[in-house]
């Protein structure tokens, strides 16, 4: 009996159920019509009420029960967030928000908050009979999960014997981000992304959104050219919203993981023009990559021009002539002038500098790792562990996150959790690669680029538990599933 309940949906999505009858159409004016009602509805409460609050909360109920209807639209909003990382919703700047509990000490990027929404938005979906699961295909919502569940244990352990008694910070710290980004930017994404047509979309979109913050980019390297120092892409404010924030690292961590998105426009598209035309953005999001003077980025650009002579030798053998004739004059020019700059640039004092403060912060994590280093010091807890250093204080003032993902990891969960994390990356990196290589998916070797490059950049950088590294891992998991099983691989629609 108990088999039996297994192979049955665990909810029948063709059931009648009363959300169907308003949003049972998926045409336009349905979900304009019902968008309108919302705001109406939201806008009498704030006239009737003078609270606008009360608005908002009638809103978001109401966009809740469009989401519910509406779930694949989940993966579209999240991947439009996810690479502006910067772009925050802090309560503590609202008025009304300091009269509600706790509210104003919640401080989270957008999409943190759109990710969290839809998660919820899925769990009803489920009991509301929209959406329908087979418990033996749960399995499939966590490849390789193994790993990051062994990760999980030993970060657990690690936090109730935190540096200096601070388990209340460090557990604070294991559930977000470490728990948070799995859940949120792997399995949500896998639940949401159950059809190959979906990624299509989202690939497509990713490309056109690489374009867009590429030319952003350059409007940045502009303005950098007139004030001072060194000219380099870097972000800035429009309207005093500056959603990928203010450092050349963030937006340039931003476009390693987009570039492959933008390569596949450019290779799927037959029409010559077109072709051309998307080879040519192509080539302005990896020049901009190059503007932002990061290190870690052109080692992942180098990365990425080597492996592409690997994968796609035959392809390069067949067009090598044409691409040439048409591309060798201006891409010569951006080499040798690119060669140039960096060589100038890595000499200069910024980069001195640079280095000598992760040299000392590398000799001071080293210090401390011998002294414990089987689970280390606890989650989060390099901040304080560096700020209690005098040496690092006097010399280079406030202390900063570890400049790259193992450095991090050895501390705060010492040797067992780098390795199990590592193996985690490792196993679904690996797992991605020899799916595409078996198939020759040329849609999952490109979500392999993106997920290995966002990977290779946080060795150098500090965002390893946030939406920028954790997205294309989900993304390229959710290729892999869809190569392995086919769509719906964990529903039944």
């Amino acid at each position: 009996m108990f088999s039996a309940i297994l192979n049955t949906d665990v909810f029948m999505s063709d059931q009648p159920h009363f959300l169907q009858f308003p949003l049972k159409e998926k045409s336009f004016t349905s979900v304009f019509l019902y968008v309108i009602a919302v705001c109406a509805a939201a806008g009498w409460v704030v006239l009737f009420s003078v609270r606008a609050e009360y608005g908002a909360i009638v809103a978001l109920v109401a966009l809740l029960l469009l989401f519910i209807t509406k779930i694949e639209w989940g993966i579209y909003l999240i991947a439009l967030a996810a690479f502006f990382h910067a772009w925050e919703i802090d309560f503590s700047r609202y008025p009304w928000a300091k009269n509600v509990p706790y509210l104003p000490s919640i401080n989270a990027p957008v999409v943190d908050f759109i990710a969290l929404f839809f998660l919820i938005a899925v769990l009803f979906a489920v009991l509301l009979r929209f959406r329908s699961l087979r418990w033996q295909r749960i399995p499939r919502l966590f490849p390789k999960g193994i790993w990051y569940s062994l990760f999980l244990v030993i970060a657990w352990i690690s936090a109730t014997t935190a540096y200096e008694g601070l388990s209340g910070l460090s557990l604070k710290y294991f559930f977000r981000p470490i728990v948070f980004v799995y859940v949120l930017y792997v399995v949500l994404t896998l639940i949401l992304l159950q059809r190959r047509a979906q990624l299509e979309r989202v690939t497509l979109f990713l490309a056109w959104l690489a374009v867009a913050i590429a030319v952003f980019g350059l409007f940045g390297f502009v303005q950098s050219l007139f004030a001072g120092g060194w000219p380099r892409v870097e972000p800035f404010a429009v309207f005093g919203i500056a959603p990928l924030g203010y450092n050349h690292n963030m937006i340039a961590e931003v476009l390693v993981a987009l570039l492959p998105f933008s390569v596949y426009m450019a290779y799927r598209e037959e029409r010559r023009d077109m072709k051309i035309l998307y080879m040519v953005l192509s080539m302005v999001v990896f020049s901009t990559i190059l503007l932002t003077l990061s290190r870690a980025a052109w080692v992942v650009l180098f990365v990425y021009s080597i492996a592409i002579l690997f994968f796609f030798k035959k392809e390069l053998r067949q067009h090598l002539a044409v691409a040439v004739s048409r591309f060798l004059v201006p891409l010569g020019i951006l080499i040798v002038l690119s060669i140039g700059y960096m060589s100038v640039f890595l000499g200069s004092h910024v980069v001195a500098s640079s280095n000598s403060a992760r040299l000392v912060t590398t000799q001071i994590a080293l210090f401390y790792t011998k002294q414990q280093p089987i689970l280390g010091y606890g989650p989060g807890m390099f901040i304080p562990l560096l700020t209690d250093t005098s040496l690092f204080a006097l010399d280079f003032g406030d202390a900063l996150d570890a400049h790259g993902i193992i450095l991090k990891l050895v501390i705060e969960t010492g040797i067992f959790g780098m390795i199990t994390m590592g193996m985690f990356l490792w196993t679904v990196l690996h797992a991605v690669y020899m799916q595409a290589k078996k198939n020759e998916d040329v849609l999952l070797t490109v979500l392999f680029f993106s997920a290995s490059g966002a990977v290779m950049f946080q060795l150098f950088n500090t965002s390893y538990f946030n939406s920028h590294m954790w997205f294309p891992i989900g993304l390229a998991l959710a290729g892999y599933q869809l190569s392995k099983y086919g769509d719906a691989y964990a529903s039944q629609e």
